[in-house]
This record gives structure tokens, C-alpha cells and sequence, in this order.
């Protein structure tokens, strides 16, 4: 994933729709703004209420200089409405004044006096001689580190909060190859869709070396960068083998409605979509869209229309993606340089 991270940074311009499509991509907007706008802790600027509004109409963008189809463009600077935007009296997803045990893989429990004993049975713990408090600041930096230990550990608050080795999870992609397996399968019949590709191979290695594809499969994977969390483990039903991510999915699953601050947040946060106008029209995937917003501006169209475009990169291309992920534009450069790097015998 961080190459293809990589991929759209060091991609130019040229290949792509428009400018903004780089700054959707490396920046995706968070789909769940006014939620995450009232979380203490912000992390990042994608939770944000600032928008541009056109010149000549009501529509508007996240970003500046976006051109609409009544011929304005984008550049006043508002602010969508956040209800109680300090929230004073109640909590943001789950329900103000109510205690949670969250366990060091990321396992979340109602507070009360039989999960915590269930919690120390499961660990092996049968006296509380054998246990400690310490109390620790959370801030964006533990926010950040927790986010990426429980996608690769097992202890990610051990790691976190006491500095010590994670315990990566190494789940081998053929324990889950079942589970991908069976995706595909109910995916298949609710859309046939299909995108080729060619694929080119070393004999000798019996390894893909790297893809020739169309910007249409380009599109999807450099769409995966737009994913919410929630919604790949959604696709994954519910078993990802990242981490202990899982865990906390469950978490959310097995809760009782009764805990969350509105019952339609417990699928909002199991099942979240993308931002508006963050979708690919290619998507094989059954990824939504999180409440589209039917004033906005698809800062991707440079014709200034509110529907989705759904597009990236500029159609027709040809692009070359590595075994890894690694994508850079089709030419005999970027495909020597795939050669080399592999060391791979052009007789082969």
C-alpha cells in the first residue's frame, strides 16, 4: 500500500483528470466529518467544514478554482454547520458518561464488573495482587501509533504505552485465502464485472514481474487509498488478518445498540462509505458512498458537474504495475527500469 502511496505522489499531473485528483488520493476526505469534528482529539485536516462556494450558484468543493456548469467557479470560503460542535452533554459515537474496557488487542467491552473478570480469566490473571494502574495522556501522536500498531500487532496498547516490541501479526495470506475466496464468490453474483489485464512473467522464477493495464484497473487500485477501515473489513467479512483490527470491528458487531449515541451509528461504523465525489466508477467492489452531497462539485470533471465522475487518471493510458504495487505510466523506460530493478534475464 505505501507504494501506491508513493505511485500517486510521484505521478505527474499530466496523467491524471485533474489536479485535484492527486490531493483526493494522497488526502482522502473523511466520510463521517460533523461525527469525527467533535472527537477531543483531531488528527489530520480531513475532518474538516470548510468548503468553496461557486461564484455565480450555491454548489461548492473542498477545493479552490473548481469550475461549475453554470460557468463560476469556486472560491468564497464558507462553512457547513456542525451541531454542538464542542460536544458538551454527549459523546460522538457511543453514548456520553459510559466507561469502556479495551483490552490490549483492541477487544471493546461495556464497563462493568463481569467483563473485566472475564477480561482477567481469559488472560490468565486470578488475583489482583498480579495487576497495576497507570494512567497515560492520549494525544495525536498516541492516536497516530495506536492507529498503525493494530493494523500489524497484537499488543498495540502494550506497544504504544510502555514502548515495547509489538508482537506483529504474520497471518499468512493462505489462512485467509478462504475467506477471499468465498467474497468473490458472492460478489460474482451480484456483478459480473470484469477489468483484463496482462500480465508478463518470469518463466525461471514462475513470478509475476508486473502488469500492463488500462487506466479503468489503475482507477480501482489507486481507489483503495479512498477506503475507510471499516468498509474493507466489511468486504472482507469481517476478517481482514491485519493486526487485531479485527477485534475491534467485532467489537463494534457484538455491542448492543443501547451504547451508541444514535442505533445507526453501529452500521455507519461497521459498514462506512467513501466520501462524495471520492468513488471509482470501476469500483468490483461493494463499497458506498457515505451521504452524498448533491451540492458538491466533483472537483474531478473538469465540465463543473455535482455527479460522481468516478474517474482518476486521464482515459485512454496505459500504465505499468509492478508485483508490489509500485504503478508509473506504460513506456519503455518505466518497463526497463522493472527489468533491471528485478534483475531479470530478457531471455527469460
Amino acid at each position: 500500500m505505501n507504494n501506491l502511496y508513493k505511485s500517486v505522489e510521484n505521478l505527474s499531473v499530466s496523467h491524471l483528470c485533474t489536479e485535484n485528483c492527486k490531493s483526493i488520493l494522497l488526502n482522502p476526505r473523511n466520510p463521517c466529518v460533523e461525527d469525527c469534528f467533535k472527537l477531543k482529539v483531531k488528527i489530520d485536516d480531513s475532518v474538516s467544514n470548510k468548503y468553496f462556494e461557486c461564484s455565480k450558484c450555491y454548489n461548492k468543493s473542498w477545493f479552490v478554482n473548481v469550475k461549475c456548469y453554470c460557468g463560476g467557479k469556486t472560491g468564497k470560503e464558507i462553512f457547513s454547520e456542525i451541531k454542538n460542535p464542542t460536544n458538551d452533554y454527549s459523546g460522538v459515537f457511543v453514548r456520553g458518561g459510559i466507561k469502556f474496557i479495551i483490552s490490549d488487542d483492541l477487544r471493546v467491552l461495556p464497563g462493568s464488573p463481569i467483563s473485566l473478570v472475564q477480561l482477567f480469566s481469559d488472560l490468565g490473571y486470578n488475583h489482583m495482587n498480579q495487576i497495576k494502574e497507570m494512567f497515560v495522556e492520549v494525544g495525536k501522536e498516541e492516536i497516530l501509533r495506536l492507529l498503525a500498531c493494530s493494523l500489524v500487532s497484537k499488543s498495540p496498547l502494550t506497544e504504544v504505552f510502555m514502548n515495547k516490541q509489538a508482537i506483529v501479526d504474520n497471518m499468512n495470506i493462505m489462512s485467509i485465502e478462504p475467506i477471499i475466496s468465498q467474497v468473490f464468490a458472492d460478489l460474482h453474483t451480484v456483478d459480473s464485472s470484469k477489468i483484463n489485464l496482462k500480465l508478463v512473467l518470469s518463466k525461471s522464477r514462475n513470478k509475476i514481474l508486473y502488469a500492463e493495464a488500462k487506466d479503468s484497473f489503475v482507477d480501482f487500485l489507486f481507489s483503495f487509498l479512498t477506503f475507510p477501515i471499516g468498509s474493507v473489513i466489511k468486504a472482507l467479512n469481517g476478517i481482514s488478518g491485519l493486526g487485531c483490527i479485527d477485534n475491534l470491528y467485532k467489537s463494534v458487531a457484538d455491542l448492543e445498540s443501547q451504547w451508541f449515541s444514535f442505533s445507526s451509528y453501529q452500521n455507519r461504523l461497521l459498514n462506512p462509505g467513501v466520501a462524495p465525489k471520492h468513488k471509482c466508477q470501476n469500483e468490483l467492489l461493494p463499497i458506498l458512498v457515505e451521504l452524498p452531497d448533491y451540492k458538491l462539485l466533483d472537483p474531478r470533471d473538469v465540465s463543473g458537474s455535482t455527479h460522481e465522475f468516478g474517474r482518476f487518471t486521464m482515459s485512454p493510458s496505459l500504465f505499468i504495475v509492478s508485483d508490489d504495487l509500485e504503478v508509473k505510466p506504460m513506456c519503455s523506460t518505466s518497463t526497463f527500469g522493472i527489468l533491471k530493478d528485478l534483475n531479470v534475464n530478457f531471455f527469460d
